[in-house]
């Protein structure tokens, strides 16, 4: 029996509007899942759902964007999601933009290159009390740039729901 959800998708960033996702049973059902929307903005959509635990995180990968080394496209990528969740759940609690002391790579040419060693996070957290998730039993999300190579550059965001704990339990998150 296939499971259904609701989570803010599609548009021109990655988050928009609200669309369903639907299990896909499969041999573990912890990722399998499809996507209902209207235009190609994600490369990936996981779902992390144990058998009797339910939907416990959902990490959607956005299009990869090419030859962008100083990072403008992904970070305006980053921006505009941030504004679609801002619109859904309030603000971030916390942005980060965090550069290791002492690193190497520092300079505005080399800010992708920053991130793809370590050396640059690029995050922003929403995590509301406990006892007032923000909407759908939702506990955290989080919106962060990641790279495939020194030159491609995607955003990410992941949902945590209030059953994660269970799925600690039965799964590695």
């Amino acid at each position: 029996m296939a499971q259904q959800l609701a989570m803010w998708v599609d548009g021109p960033a990655p988050i928009r509007r609200r669309a369903a996702v639907t299990l896909v049973p499969g041999a573990d059902n912890r990722t399998a899942a499809t996507l209902q929307r209207t235009r190609g903005d994600f490369e990936l959509v996981r779902v992390l759902s144990p058998d009797g635990v339910g939907v416990c995180q959902i990490r959607v990968a956005g299009k990869t964007i090419r030859g962008d080394d100083f990072g403008g496209r992904v970070r305006a990528a980053f921006d505009a999601t941030l504004q679609q969740l801002h619109l859904a759940y309030g603000p971030p609690n916390e942005l980060v933009d965090h550069l290791v002391p002492g690193a190497y790579y520092r300079r505005p040419s080399e800010w992708l290159r920053s991130i793809v060693r370590n050396e640059r996070t690029w995050q922003a957290h929403w995590t509301p009390p406990v006892s007032a998730p923000l909407v759908d039993n939702v506990i955290g999300i989080t919106v962060a740039v990641r790279t495939h190579n020194e030159y491609d550059a995607y955003v990410t965001v992941q949902y945590r729901y209030g059953n994660a704990p269970g799925c600690r339990a039965t799964a590695a998150l």
